[in-house]
């Protein structure tokens, strides 16, 4: 019986492979349409791939707080460049302040604040591009005005190289059209007044950096205007705010947007906003706030965690308008100029990435001291090696140039991460010293910071440029120009980080703050 059951399990078996193998022979002579599937799906994968707009998934950290630390109440700040900071509140309201935080009215006070709800497309581009911050014509329509819009305005410009413009706006049905001989311009319509602006003097880069205007094409772009709690509800849904666990004081804030200089900038707003409108103890800051400027002052630069913090924002900007060099770096060194856009892909992915796991790092090391002095400290030693890589030979080793690149940026994305996080721990320093507030005065003066040494950094650069006796018009630059851009491009950086690094080795804000309320404690 045995045997005659196996017997017939061979035969099935066997009756298996014959039926199998006629199965095979019987499509495989058709091989050339699966081969033709496959590659039609690797083509339309490669086309939706160069095609498609990048969605990024802009993170920051919500660092939490026993409010009976630190004299009775949170302090929240802003986040900072690349979109990861921290902010400082009770546990106790931690639910409250996340709903806040995600409301539809304070999204769309940051919506206001920062002109979200004009969008502008490069139309010159295919597909149409992308313009936050770097549109040649800025459009105004005041909040109120847009906000009584039925269905989107759009605005199509044509700019012509002299400064003229053609003006065709459309909403709904309605159409009107204009001739601007030069810029600024005022255009009256029934929805509202349109203002437009020109800055022809310069462009703003993607990493902020403002260099020379290069183009003198006629260029097409297209401005939409939306209601602004229309945006800020689609703000609202790719907006994610929520703690990590129930057991831990880290909340994560997320934002998914085709820009990642917008989003930064959104949850930069959105905490900016949140730190004028809320507050644990309202009454009590309002009070403590009320002095003049040269209390506040004092009290300012009474802290030297803050003074610190201040200078390195002023040298981070001097910074970037030295890397913003790297175009002509490109141009009148490399003699290629698309080796710009990728050392600017050099710079951002392992910023990225830094900020992504600098909340895990925070976490493991118990602070942001020693990552901060690590993290400067590897990106100071990596642009030295630039600059080693860029003096071999005339044009420089450009492998190295770019792997030591992507490494420093690597080593700079932790203090970009949490430098405001270091603003809230300057502030409580300053309410365990003084027992002062001047959370509202020291986020306005950072910001001011931000902007004076934005301006500095531009104007050295000029200024350098100037010396260096550089000339737009010629396709080669004289020798002292090409030593100058050397010495922006690759000795300054590393002198920058360097004295950044310095700075943050002494930056001991968070064991100060121990030791104070330890001794508040007792």
């Amino acid at each position: 019986m045995k045997e005659e059951n196996q017997n017939g399990k061979e035969r099935q078996m066997a009756e298996e492979q014959i039926d199998f193998r006629t199965l095979l022979f019987k499509y495989i002579i058709h091989w050339p349409w699966f081969v033709g599937a496959v590659l039609l799906c690797f083509v339309g994968a490669w086309f939706y791939l160069h095609w498609a707009t990048p969605i990024y998934n802009i993170s920051a950290t919500v660092l939490i707080k026993d409010e009976k630390k630190g004299g009775g109440s949170g302090v929240s700040s802003e986040l900072e460049d690349m979109g990861l900071s921290g902010l400082m509140t009770s546990s106790k309201n931690i639910d409250n302040e996340l709903e806040v935080l995600r409301s539809k009215t304070l999204v769309k006070e940051v919506v206001n604040q920062l002109n979200l709800y004009i969008t502008y497309k490069d139309e010159d581009e295919f597909p149409a591009k992308g313009l936050y911050k770097t549109s040649p014509v800025q459009v105004s329509l005041t909040p109120q005005e847009a906000e009584k819009l039925k269905t989107s305005m759009v605005v199509e410009m044509t700019l012509q190289p002299e400064g003229s413009m053609d003006v065709n706006v459309t909403v709904g049905e309605k159409g009107y059209q204009k001739h601007f001989e030069k810029l600024p311009a005022i255009f009256p319509t029934d929805e509202g007044t349109l203002a437009f602006f020109q800055d022809v003097d310069s462009v703003t880069l993607q990493d902020g950096t403002k260099v020379p205007r290069l183009e003198k094409n006629v260029r097409h772009i297209t401005a939409t205007i939306n209601k602004p709690m229309r945006v800020a509800k689609g703000y609202c849904n790719s907006l994610s705010i929520a703690p990590t666990s129930k057991t831990t004081s880290v909340a994560v804030i997320s934002l998914k947007n085709s820009s990642l200089q917008c989003g930064q900038d959104f949850i930069n707003q959105l905490l900016e906003m949140y730190n004028r409108n809320t507050n644990n103890d309202k009454n009590e800051i309002a009070k403590d706030e009320k002095y003049n400027l040269i209390e506040a002052a004092k009290l300012l630069g009474s802290n030297k965690y803050y003074m610190m913090i201040c200078v390195t924002y002023i040298l981070q900007q001097i910074y970037t308008a030295m890397i913003g060099m790297g175009t002509y770096y490109a141009i009148y060194i490399f003699g290629n100029e698309n080796l710009f856009g990728v050392f600017s892909w050099a710079i951002n992915i392992p910023l990225i990435l830094a900020l992504i796991f600098t909340p895990i790092l925070v976490a493991k090391w118990h602070g942001m001291y020693k990552l901060n002095v690590m993290s400067y400290g590897l990106a100071t030693i990596s642009r030295a090696l630039v600059a080693v890589a860029g003096f071999m030979g005339a044009s420089g080793n450009v492998g190295l140039m770019l792997l030591f690149t992507a490494i420093a940026a690597l080593g700079q994305g932790p203090w970009q991460g949490d430098m405001n996080a270091v603003i809230a721990a300057c502030s409580e320093y300053t309410w365990l010293t003084k027992h002062k507030r001047v959370d509202g005065t020291m986020y306005s003066c950072t910001s001011l910071g931000v902007k004076l040494g934005g301006g500095i950094g531009t104007a050295i650069t000029g200024w350098l440029l100037a010396a260096s006796a550089f000339d737009r018009a010629l396709a080669v630059q004289p020798d002292s120009c090409i030593n100058m851009l050397k010495i922006m491009y690759l000795i300054i950086p590393f002198v920058l980080d360097a004295i950044i690094t310095f700075i943050l080795s002494r930056m001991k804000v968070e064991e100060a703050n121990e030791k104070l309320r330890t001794e508040l404690n007792h």
